[in-house]
This record gives structure tokens, sequence and C-alpha cells, in this order.
């Protein structure tokens, strides 16, 4: 399923070049970079994996909404994975480690940690959540909802409230896997500037939970985030 929904959204993209108007495209990419900062960095990565911060409701279940766009699976999966690749960071068993998997990390989508496998041990108290259980069980026909609901509004904005998040969220994550830990986890602060807050890597491992060196994604969590 994942396969189609991406290859969806690569289909849309070039077919972009044809009928997107010229005005839908700047406003497509700024949206792009922040959907994609907030869903992946500030949700799926801080909030949901690290618990990095406590926000209120509202932005709670706007998180929520905000991962599941990115399309790099439900938080519960995510956060699994992620954990998993914190656990063995860059030696054998890390999930997506460069230093094993070489440049298919680039392309985390398709190797090697593609999948809804969910060890229990890295969910944590998440697979005892019923909310994060019904996102996991309901991931895709959520994500159809939205496609469609959007789409019946306007197809043409599913350019900046869909597929440029995602194509960002496809680029950053790749950067900051491949770039950010190749050699070994790293600062790289091309990587950074472009995933807003992903690429300090080496000081995001000194320090999962901090909000200090995650930049845009980090601002933005203190935003949120209730004291």
């Amino acid at each position: 399923m994942r396969y189609i929904v991406i290859a969806f959204i690569h289909v849309l993209c070039i077919a972009s070049v044809f009928f997107m108007p010229v005005t839908y495209v700047l406003p497509s990419i700024i949206s792009g970079y922040l959907i994609a900062g907030v869903g992946l960095s500030v949700g799926l990565h801080k909030y949901f994996t690290h618990q990095s911060f406590v926000t209120y409701k509202p932005f709670h279940y706007l998180l929520f909404l905000l991962s599941c766009i990115v399309t790099l699976g439900s938080p519960m999966e995510w956060a699994a994975v992620h954990r998993k690749h914190h656990r063995f960071s860059d030696k054998q068993g890390d999930p997506h480690s460069p230093s094993i998997y070489g440049w298919k990390t680039f392309f985390l989508y398709f190797f090697p940690a593609g999948t809804r496998d969910v060890e229990p041990k890295y969910a944590g108290k998440m697979i005892k959540d019923e909310e994060h259980l019904f996102v996991f069980r309901y991931y895709f026909l959520i994500l159809t909802a939205y496609i469609g609901g959007i789409a019946m509004i306007d197809p043409l904005l599913l350019y900046p409230l869909y597929v440029f998040p995602v194509l960002w969220t496809i680029f950053g994550i790749g950067c900051s896997i491949y770039f950010a830990h190749k050699g070994g986890a790293n600062n790289n602060m091309l990587t950074h500037i472009m995933t807003g807050g992903e690429g300090l890597h080496d000081l995001h491992h000194q320090n999962p939970a901090s909000l200090e060196h995650m930049g845009m994604s980090g601002f933005i969590a203190k935003l949120i985030r209730r004291n």
C-alpha cells in the first residue's frame, strides 16, 4: 500500500509541471517545508518518539494528523523503528544505518524499514494506547480520507497540503539518515536547514529528548508545549 501512495505522489508531482498554476509553486514549497518539519521533526520525532514535551489536547491531535500526513507510517510504527535505531545506532541491528545498508538508507521508504511490523519493546506504552492502536490499524484509511477530502474541496490544494509536504519529508528523512549518519552520527548544517532541525545528529544522539538543537522544529515545539 505504501508503494502505491508514494507512486501516486510522484505521478502528481510530474503532472504539476503541466497544469499547476505558477502562483501555487512558492506557497506549495513553503507549506510543504512547514508541514514536513512539524509532522516529522516536532510530531513523530520529538513528541511521540522521544516525548520531549507535553502539549495541549488540540495540538496533540494536530500533531497526530500532521504525523500521518507525512506518510512515514503511524506514530507507533515510526517511534518503534527510531527507538531501535537509537538502541543500535550505526551497529548491527540498526534498522537504517548507512554503515550497514549504504546508499539504500537515503530511500528509507523502500529499504529496509518500510514495514508495519512493530516490536513491542520499542513501541513501549504506545502498544497499549487506544489512540495509537486506532491510528495504526486505520492509518491508510485516515490518509485516504484526508487526501479525498482535500481533493473534493480543490484538487490543486493537494500540492501545498499533501504532495509537497511528503516530498519534503522523503528528501529530508533521506538526508538526515544518510548524510547525518555517514561515518557515524555527525552534525550537518545543510541537512539541518533543509529539514528544519534534523541535521545536528551528533548532538541529538547525545541528548535525544532535547529541543535545544532542533532549530525551527525546536522553536515550534517550545511554542506549543504545556509548561
